[in-house]
């Protein structure tokens, strides 16, 4: 099974990659799970996929929504190598581009 794990910058963006997800794949092959980031420990999400675990899955998603702009980069330095080590096959990273670190490097 393909592992991925997305980091979002927040609830919204959680919603999104999440129903983007259902509708991009067939959901008998997919399994994921939504976390929080909170205290530099992931929690549960309020949000449970019915399907899950899903033991036919082909791809694996973990989501996370690490509460803000500048919390995505550093929750995937923080994790990298344990998620690698995991079997993870992807890490994104998902955040507003027009943030005011943005714009002061623009």
């Amino acid at each position: 099974m393909k592992r991925i794990a997305i980091f979002t910058e927040g609830m919204t963006e959680r919603i999104f990659v999440r129903e983007c997800l259902l509708r991009l794949f067939d959901p008998s092959k997919i399994a994921f799970e939504c976390h929080e980031l909170l205290a530099h420990r992931l929690r549960p999400a309020r949000y449970v996929y019915p399907n899950a675990p899903n033991p036919q899955a082909e791809v694996f998603f973990m989501i996370v929504d690490c509460h803000g702009d500048e919390g995505v980069l550093s929750a995937i330095k923080e994790r990298e190598d344990n998620l690698v080590a995991k079997g993870y096959d992807a890490i994104l990273g998902l955040r507003d581009m027009y943030c005011e670190a943005y714009h002061k490097l623009a």
